[in-house]
């Protein structure tokens, strides 16, 4: 479900995900520098499963995206007391 939402950010032409807590919801965000634009919510209960993912990626720290490799980088700060989480992503170019 996560790489679903790493897609989005691809096609909305961003590098970056921001998953933030509010109105118990999860709120995804598309950024490319400082614009961003959202890309879609769920209910807190329904994106704990997101969540399991993230933990699984951060110790990868790579993802594939169509026929594309990506490096992640992760980050999290407070936000009026919650957790928002970053996920950058770099694309990792081929030496073919």
């Amino acid at each position: 479900m996560l790489v679903e939402y790493l897609q989005k950010v691809i096609a909305a032409g961003g590098d970056e995900l921001e998953i933030e807590y509010r109105d118990r919801k999860e709120w995804f965000t598309a950024f490319n520098g400082p614009s961003g634009v959202g890309i879609g919510s769920l209910d807190s209960d329904k994106a704990k499963p997101i969540f399991k993912e993230l933990a699984e990626l951060k110790k990868a720290k790579r993802v594939t995206i169509g026929n594309q490799s990506y490096a992640l980088r992760f980050r999290q700060f407070e936000s009026f007391g919650e957790t928002v989480h970053r996920i950058q992503m770099k694309e990792i170019k081929s030496n073919k």
